[in-house]
Formats: structure tokens, sequence, C-alpha cells
């Protein structure tokens, strides 16, 4: 017998903790938060690292360069195994991956050293980075075919959520851990060992080709002739709404992987995706190191404790930016102008680092407080980008058969860019300072601001006809 996927009771609202909804809803935040820990956890420690292995920037960064490139790659690769696998399944053996490689990282600083540990590292947290790419696809999936309409929404909100909390939380370690900054790596482990048998023993074993078969109104909506208990709603009729799109899922064969490159209008958006994972990473990732040297009163644990703001302050823009969002009714819309508000925070931020490197008045010592608020509000913005349109958007393709592919394609852009962010901003940061790199960060966030504004016009004629 074909299991229901998750709804909720009728006399409580969707996605409440009570429910089962609200119950598979909070696994899912786990596991992200899980794999959260394990994937930041080497940018909360790098300005740490630097001090205590005496290795360069560029030479610690191949690693988070590395990372994000496996990252990248995997994505596509894990949304093409998604069509064959199951995504329970696939979210298991990722989550003990990412646990493996975060205690070989550990236990390759203490095993090795000299000129040759920054390869050593890169190639595991290389490792990690692959790992990691199987779990966001497959999550999306399980999502999109386990819950109700309003209650994949809700998820969705809630696993960003996840991510910044536990970008926080290993912030936070970072800084307590101080010295002692492997046990950031063992802790990170041990979380992500929890949530895979987690995982193993409570999330549900998704029947591959099931479908949503319920109204926007969250009531059945069958076919006459099948029974009320029936998952198999004629394709015609299986409509629900997922953000403001009316959408099927999977419906017959997915549309080819060709097809979704070139047919829906996506190359803008996925430079744009390029572009927002070069914010999105680099600036928490460098935020530690840039308040270490432009600021030298700055101790590195201290810069790692403010700099878990970001994460923190992510967790607040993600309930605004999707308030918004829901308001505009549209994710590309919504992009443009959240990558527009990203694109004044880094201008405030770089005249923040002029006014800070040249001394001037009457703003004094109020220009390193607002440069971090400054960096705040970039990272929010970018957390709101990151949620129309990585998050909302492949929903759209679900009428296509596409929304796991689609989702691991965009995914794959962002953190092409992140790869790209890493190494680029150590070298730039070494050869011109940080203030040319928070010029480079504005460049890049009125860049995508123009592919958004200037260059979706194929991507919203075919999404939202």
């Amino acid at each position: 017998m074909t299991k229901k996927r998750f709804s909720f009771h009728p006399n409580e609202p969707a996605g409440s903790p009570g429910t089962p909804a609200g119950a598979l809803i909070a696994l899912c935040w786990f596991v992200y938060f899980a794999s959260y820990l394990t994937r930041q956890n080497y940018n909360a420690a790098l300005a740490l690292m630097l001090g205590d292995l005496g290795a360069a920037k560029s030479a610690l960064s191949l690693a988070g360069t590395g990372a994000f490139a496996a990252y990248g790659i995997g994505q596509p690769v894990s949304a093409l195994l998604l069509r064959r696998a199951r995504p329970r399944r696939m979210i298991a053996i990722g989550l003990l991956a990412s646990g493996c490689c975060n205690l070989l990282l550990a236990g390759s600083t203490l095993a090795f050293s000299g000129p040759g540990l920054p390869v050593i590292m890169t190639v595991i947290w290389c490792a990690n980075g692959f790992a990691q790419a199987m779990l966001w696809p497959a999550l999306v999936q399980f999502m999109a075919r386990e819950l109700s309409a309003a209650d994949y929404n809700r998820a969705v909100m809630h696993v960003n959520i996840a991510g910044s909390a536990g970008t926080a939380a290993v912030y936070l370690l970072a800084g307590a851990a101080r010295g002692s900054w492997r046990w950031v790596f063992v802790i990170s482990a041990s979380f992500a060992v929890i949530a895979a048998l987690a995982w193993r023993k409570l999330a549900p074993d998704t029947p591959l080709r099931q479908r949503f078969c319920e109204a926007p109104t969250l009531s059945p909506l069958l076919h006459p002739n099948e029974p009320a208990d029936s998952l198999g709603a004629p394709a015609g009729e299986g409509g629900f709404e997922v953000g403001n799109a009316q959408l099927i899922d999977e419906p017959g064969e997915p549309v080819p992987m060709r097809r979704l490159l070139t047919g829906f209008g996506l190359g803008p958006i996925l430079l744009g995706a390029a572009l927002l994972g070069i914010l999105r990473e680099s600036v928490p990732a460098w935020m530690p190191v840039l308040l270490t040297e432009s600021a030298p009163a700055f101790s590195s644990a201290r810069s790692v404790l403010t700099a878990a703001v970001l994460p923190l302050f992510a967790i607040v823009s993600l309930r605004v930016t999707g308030t918004i969002a829901k308001k505009i009714g549209h994710e590309l819309r919504s992009t443009a102008w959240f990558f527009g508000a990203g694109t004044l925070a880094a201008l405030g931020l770089a005249l923040c680092l002029h006014g800070m490197r040249a001394g001037a008045l009457p703003m004094g010592n109020l220009w390193l407080p607002m440069g971090v608020a400054c960096m705040a509000l970039l990272t929010g913005c970018m957390h709101g980008v990151n949620l129309a349109a990585v998050c909302q958007l492949p929903a759209r393709f679900g009428k296509y058969g596409a929304t796991g592919a689609a989702a691991g394609v965009i995914n794959a852009f962002v953190y092409a860019g992140s790869a790209l962010s890493m190494l680029g901003t150590a070298l730039l940061a070494e050869r011109r300072g940080w203030q040319a790199t928070a010029w480079a960060w504005l460049a890049v966030a009125a860049a995508g601001t123009a592919v958004f504004v200037f260059f979706t016009k194929k991507a919203k004629e075919k999404l939202y006809e």
C-alpha cells in the first residue's frame, strides 16, 4: 500500500510541532543544522588555524576553494543520482561521509606538518564538499514529496534558518575553542553522525515516484472514481501552490537535462547564482580575518565571536526577506530587490573600511561597528537571494518533473562562485588589501542586480506562463 505523505491534523495549524508534518520539518531542520556544522566549521576556524599552523591565507584557502568546487560538481551529479536513488538513503550517506571527513581533517593536522599539510587538508575537505553535495537536492526532493504545499513552504524557510543557526553555532564554538580549534571538527562530526542515525530511524522511506495531489486549500483533490486515501490524482488536477507557483510535481518522465539548461532561460539565473555564491560565502568566511587585520585591537578569537553576528542576523533576515518575497509574489523580482539592497550594504562596507583606514572624523571609533553592521546586512540580503532563487524558484520546475535537477544545477553554480571567492578573496586581500576587496564585493552585488533586472525575461516567460 502506498504510504501517504505527512500532512497536518485538521484541528491544528499546518506544520505545527505537534503534527506529523511538524515532526518531519523538525527532523529536516536538525539534519541541515548538522550539515552546516560540518560544512562551515572550516571557515569558522580559519582565523585560528592561520595563527596556529603558520600558513599563508592563500595556502589554507585552497581547502575551502576545493570544497566549494567539489560541492558544485557534486550538485548536478547528485541531482542525476536522485533519478534512481532514494533521497532518504543519500542524505544518510552524505551525513556519515561528512562526519568522517571532519574527523580526518582534525587528525591530519596532528599527523602531518610542513608545506604538504595544506594539500592534505585540501584533499580531505574536497571529499567533504562532495559528501555535502548529496544533501541539498535530496532534501529538497524529499520535502517536496512528503509535505503538503503549505508545509513545504514552511519547511524551506525553517531549513534555511537551520543553516544560519548551524553557522552561528559553529562560529560561537570556534570562538570558545580558541587554541583547541580541532575540537570544532570533532564536535561537528559527532552531530553529523547523530543526525544520520536519527534520519535513518525516523525519516519515512519515500516512494520514488510519489506525487503531490492536494489543492492549494490543502484538501485532497482526487479523481471522482478514486478512493479517498488514493494519491493518484490525474496530472491535470494535481496542482499545488509553492510560493506563488501553480505546479505539478514529477508528471511522467522528467525533462532532459539539456532542455533544462537551454530551454528555460537559465543562463542568466545561473550567472546570478554564481555571483550570489561569491558574496554569501566570502563575506562571513573572511570576516574574522578582515576584523583582525583591519582592527589590531581585535584578537582572532574575538573576531570569530563577532563573526557569529552574521548568521544570527541571517536568521532574522530570513523571516524578513521571506515576508517581503511573499508580498512581491515573484521569485525573480524578489531576487533583484535583494541584490539591490545588498549593493547598498556593500557600498556602506567599502566606505566604512575607507573611514577606518583614513581615521576619518567625526565618526571615530564608530567605523568598525558600522562596518560589521554593513556586513551583516549584506549577508542577510544574500540569504534573501538564496531563499528566492535557490530554494523557492526550483519548485516552479515541478511541472516539468525537474524540481531536484533544477535545485542541484542552480546550487552548483552558487558553489562555483563560492569556490572562486575563497581563493580570489585571499589573493586580492594579500595583494591589494581589504579596501580593494570591499570594492570588489560592491561590483559583484551590482552585477547581480543588473542580471536579475535586465536579463531574466525568457525565464519569466517560461516559468510564469
